[in-house]
């Protein structure tokens, strides 16, 4: 609502009359904003498979496996509390069944293999704190482990087939995060000193989720097929590292009102990767271990990022948005967010790609956490002060238009580093 109209609201007396509090005054005053807030928010998000499949037989198998695991260390620990809390990781666990996720997409399903990994990880753990400080585990069992779990990952064999070279790049990019993981997890355990049980239980659940996450890297490779791509995709993922660092140099980070623009407050990120794995540095490391298909996944990923960035350099750095006194109206929320869908819709009808998929799933997800939270502070307009209130207009605004430039870049991007 325009400011005048607020003012002479509020300023005539029409919300002062006896009963009506400065919390229904605030909603009766935002009622032309809020309307426009539940439009922008109502407009559905496209919703697309994209990703990796997970087949039946390695859902099962997942499952079956982590519900032996659970029962095996609820049998051996002694202490009352500890089988108890074992009893109910496995409880729950029983409850994921694989029978429940028939129709389930393919998100859905990996988060069902990383929720099987978390209960795994989390009955390890009290086992091992346990087992260490019955001083029935040490630091010579730790080892061992470690080099049993070194070696099952090493002879893990990786190949970057596919129908296409995005379909390689996309289907073997989940094999190389699953084994990077279990590598990472391992060298996590190796590296603690072991002072006390609760350190040596954080190594041995790293050891027994790094033998899930290696055995899961081999039930997606089972599932891959085609001609081999390696040559084309280190070839592609050299190219592609070269033409991040230009993009990262050509980012004006300015505003001619604020010290810096709305880019230099969007750290890049890894986009579905996420977690640790989230660091620019990320790009070079998976290069390095030979990890193509996922190093050219998060390549791909920053391009995009940097080289839509210009189309939001006229947005200040938001720490900046009250000092410099930039104000989106609500009325713009609703164009903007159904702009951000378009951008989705028009790439995903034109690109039938299985990396352009994978890509476009990262606005979709932006639109759909933005649209949560206008949500709640829709449900909120009461409470929030005028600061609070402008603020959530602006970043919902900014927010569809990361994901509309983001959108608009990705084909651009997947045919200059994958033609």
């Amino acid at each position: 609502m325009p400011a005048s109209r607020r003012a002479f609201l509020a300023g005539s007396g029409l919300l002062a009359a006896s009963g009506v509090g400065v919390w229904q005054r605030r909603r009766i005053v935002r009622y032309p904003e809020l309307e426009a807030m539940r439009e922008a928010a109502d407009h559905p998000v496209p919703s697309f498979e994209a990703g990796v499949p997970v087949a039946d037989a390695h859902l099962e198998a997942a499952h079956d496996r982590t519900a032996e695991r659970i029962e095996e260390f609820h049998a051996t620990v002694a202490d009352e509390h500890n089988r108890s809390s074992i009893a109910d990781i496995g409880e729950r666990h029983d409850a994921e069944s694989p029978s429940e996720l028939e129709s389930a997409t393919r998100a859905e399903r990996r988060e069902a293999l990383d929720s099987y990994r978390s209960s795994v990880r989390s009955a390890a753990g009290i086992f091992a704190r346990e087992r260490f400080e019955d001083r029935e585990l040490d630091r010579t069992d730790a080892a061992e482990r470690v080099e049993t779990e070194r070696a099952a990952l090493a002879a893990v064999e990786r190949s970057y087939r596919g129908e296409s070279l995005t379909d390689a790049v996309v289907a073997n990019g989940q094999v190389d995060e699953r084994h990077l993981e279990a590598s990472y997890r391992i060298d996590s355990a190796e590296n603690r000193d072991l002072q006390d049980g609760l350190e040596f239980s954080w190594s041995w659940r790293d050891l027994v989720t790094a033998d899930v996450h290696r055995r899961d890297a081999e039930r997606h490779a089972r599932g891959v097929d085609g001609d081999d791509y390696e040559e084309r995709l280190d070839a592609a993922l050299e190219n592609a590292l070269e033409a991040v660092e230009e993009s990262v140099d050509g980012v004006d980070w300015g505003h001619e009102d604020a010290e810096r623009n709305y880019a230099a407050f969007m750290i890049v990120g890894a986009g579905p990767f996420g977690g640790r794995h989230s660091d620019v540095s990320a790009r070079e490391s998976r290069a390095e271990g030979g990890y193509l298909a996922s190093g050219l996944q998060l390549a791909v990923y920053h391009h995009v990022h940097y080289e839509r960035l210009d189309a939001l350099a006229e947005i200040p750095d938001s720490g900046e948005w009250a000092a410099v006194g930039w104000t989106v109206d609500a009325d713009a929320l609703p164009e903007r967010k159904r702009a951000a869908v378009a951008a989705i819709e028009e790439a995903l009808e034109a690109h039938d790609d299985p990396l352009v998929r994978w890509l476009l799933a990262s606005p979709a997800d932006t639109l759909e956490q933005a649209d949560d939270r206008l949500g709640r502070q829709i449900d909120g307009a009461n409470d929030a002060d005028d600061e609070q209130w402008q603020r959530s207009i602006n970043e919902y605004y900014a927010r569809c238009l990361e994901a509309e430039t983001f959108a608009t870049q990705v084909p651009t991007s997947v045919e200059a580093l994958l033609e």
